[in-house]
């Protein structure tokens, strides 16, 4: 996500805009053409659906329990006898 969203903002950062490509106009419900000059980011592509979002909001808890909450992190070792200080 952290590359999702660095490109995003690249993009927008130079300027670029929805105007000129195939995205400019799209047909709306009732047939209408819409214009859209902004464009939401490929970060809105990922996790602008519901499922999506979720399931990478899994996976970032997971990976934040797995990297932190290892029990022993805060035990002090002895350099002597290699074991946890009492």
């Amino acid at each position: 996500m952290y590359q999702a969203l660095a490109f995003d903002a690249a993009l927008v950062e130079s300027g670029f805009t929805l105007l000129g490509t195939s995205a400019d106009r799209r047909e709306t419900d009732d047939g209408a053409k819409d214009r859209k000059d902004k464009w939401d980011g490929i970060s809105e592509v990922i996790l602008g659906k519901k499922e999506w979002f979720d399931i990478w909001m899994e996976g970032e808890k997971k990976c934040e329990l797995e990297q932190f909450s290892f029990p022993q992190a805060y035990l002090i070792y002895s350099c002597s006898c290699g074991g946890p200080i009492p």
